[in-house]
């Protein structure tokens, strides 16, 4: 059996931007759209020092915290960056780290409480991963600390696992400060990973079964051998869980709410050619994103475009609706795509945006623009598309306002070697 955790990803392209500078972090209003589009372009306003990786999270009110690998100094650096796209401060968070290909960043921020960092590189020849947490007026907290798993957010704080042997106890880092604190234990054996709701945590465990725990529930098998589940994914919606099971295309939703584990439910069928590429929930909704292959012969040389869609399943039943929202370039590689819900005045809007890529070798930035898409009641809107000229590009999530996601800037007359400004993007 093989399972996937496919959400809350914070990915971006391109290697090294390595050692000069020049000019900006940046954040503000426009676009260039197919339909008219509300999200930002930005302005100028600190220098343009940081190479990829980067990563980002909002705060509240709109801030967002953006990291960036800063080459010169060997430092990730932390910037709080406010919605007027002005620079509230910025912090050195995980130092002496040099750049490899191994080397990454996280950000994981709270509404009013500051955000940690979680930065992976060299450090005497040996790859090196310390989290660092900082308050919200750019403090840091305490000095780095190791960090051997990766690690997902609740609302509360950074939850990871500190294991020995086949044992794993899952440990939370609080975004108000002090020590870690231990939740509870892993019993399964086998690979453990974890899916942080809003505010629960839960535990799972790969082996030939795939077993859920929690601090307050007993342990569910989800799926075992016995099962016909060529791939299982699972999505923390709310403080809720949901695992889908796909075989021959068909797909089955298992809903954990509360301490209940509900039946196996079919909920429908890909496109023999569909290959998921993540799954999103709330409460009420559960949206599968795949992509399909097209049989146009449109792009140059023959070949043809892949189609964006998506399956949506309300959780409490009913019919599945699938709807296509767009089709990808045929030059680039597909993904990766950020999600999330807007809830505003009753309503629920979901949010699908990707980055567009130019065509390879074209001697330009790769990336061309963000490209993004709203699905309400079963009505899909327009891709809107804000342009970019971008080496890197991260999601920075969604609060019931917005979707925030941040792009490393190609500053002009230079190559992907040269160290950029950050644009904040605010859509849609």
């Amino acid at each position: 059996m093989r399972s996937a955790l496919v959400l809350s990803a914070l990915v971006s392209f391109a290697g090294c931007t390595c050692n000069r500078a020049s000019s900006g972090v940046t954040m503000g209003e426009g676009g260039a759209p197919v339909a008219s589009s509300s999200a930002s372009l930005s302005r100028v306003t600190g220098p343009a020092i940081f190479s990829a990786p980067i990563a980002a999270s909002h705060g509240g009110g709109g801030d967002v915290y953006f990291a960036g690998l800063i080459a010169a100094r060997n430092v990730f650096e932390l910037t709080k960056i406010q919605p007027d796209g002005s620079t509230a401060w910025s912090v050195d968070a995980v130092s002496d780290v040099h750049w490899s290909s191994d080397t990454d960043v996280r950000v994981f921020a709270s509404p009013n409480s500051g955000a940690f960092v979680l930065g992976r590189g060299t450090r005497g020849g040996k790859l090196v991963r310390e989290i660092v947490s900082v308050d919200a007026s750019g403090k840091i907290r305490a000095p780095a600390e190791p960090m051997k798993s990766e690690a997902c957010a609740t609302a509360n704080g950074v939850a990871a696992l500190r294991e020995s042997g086949e044992h794993a106890t899952v440990i939370l880092r609080d975004f108000a400060g002090g020590p870690p604190r231990d939740l509870f234990s892993l019993h399964a054996a086998g690979d453990h990973e974890l899916v942080c709701g809003d505010h629960a945590i839960f535990g799972v465990t790969h082996d030939d079964a795939l077993t859920l725990e929690r601090s307050t529930a007993p342990a569910v098998v989800l799926a075992n051998d016995h099962d016909d589940a060529e791939d299982v994914e699972e999505v923390a919606a709310a403080d809720d869980f949901a695992a889908v099971s796909v075989h021959d295309s068909t797909l089955s939703l298992r809903n954990v709410v509360g301490d209940k584990a509900g039946a196996w439910k079919k909920i429908g069928k890909l496109p023999a050619s569909a290959d998921i590429a993540v799954l999103d929930a709330d409460a009420s909704d559960l949206y599968v994103i795949y992509t399909e292959e097209t049989h146009e012969g449109s792009c140059v040389g023959g070949g043809s475009p892949s189609k964006l869609a998506a399956m949506h399943v309300p959780r409490a039943g009913g019919d599945a609706h699938l709807h296509t929202l767009g089709t990808l370039g045929c030059d680039s590689d597909d993904g990766p795509f950020f999600t999330g819900f807007l809830h505003k005045n009753g309503s629920s809007r979901f949010v699908v945006a990707w980055p567009e890529r130019r065509a390879p070798h074209s001697g330009e930035a790769p990336i061309s623009a963000l490209a993004y898409v709203t699905i309400e009641a079963d009505k899909v809107a327009d891709v809107e598309r804000l342009t970019l000229d971008a080496d890197a590009v991260t999601e920075a999530g969604c609060d019931d306002e917005a979707c925030y996601a941040a792009a490393l800037m190609r500053v002009e007359g230079t190559d992907g070697m040269v160290p950029g400004p950050a644009k904040i993007l605010r859509y849609p």
